[in-house]
């Protein structure tokens, strides 16, 4: 299976931290502040690395999964509920090894590997 090396993050500035984290905590915090005015619960679900669950690399061998941490992070600072479907993913894959069932199913079974 032929799988895409790119991906849904801008890259061009991702190793710039400081501002990165400046600005997930702005776009957060206006997030938080919206639905503490509206009256909802702001729950963030955070999309796996594919290309690290690809190559069976860890999380920090790709620059955006430092990013991920760090808004992780962020989230957390703020009192955010965060729900990182990295490692469901990757059980998901390891189990099945095919991309579009794996996210399926994380997103139904969040922390239950499937079996083939």
């Amino acid at each position: 299976m032929r799988r895409s090396s790119s991906s849904a993050v801008d890259v061009r500035k991702i190793t710039d931290q400081v501002n990165n984290r400046r600005a997930a905590r702005y776009a957060l915090s206006e997030m938080r502040a919206l639905a503490q005015q509206d009256g909802f619960r702001l729950v963030l679900a955070m999309d796996g690395v594919r290309n690290a669950i690809y190559a069976g690399k860890g999380l920090e061998s790709y620059e955006v999964g430092k990013l991920n941490r760090l808004v992780g992070e962020v989230a957390s600072e703020l009192d955010i509920p965060l729900l990182d479907l990295h490692a469901t993913f990757a059980g998901h894959y390891l189990a099945i090894g095919n991309a579009s069932s794996c996210l399926r199913l994380a997103l139904e079974r969040p922390g239950e590997p499937s079996r083939r």
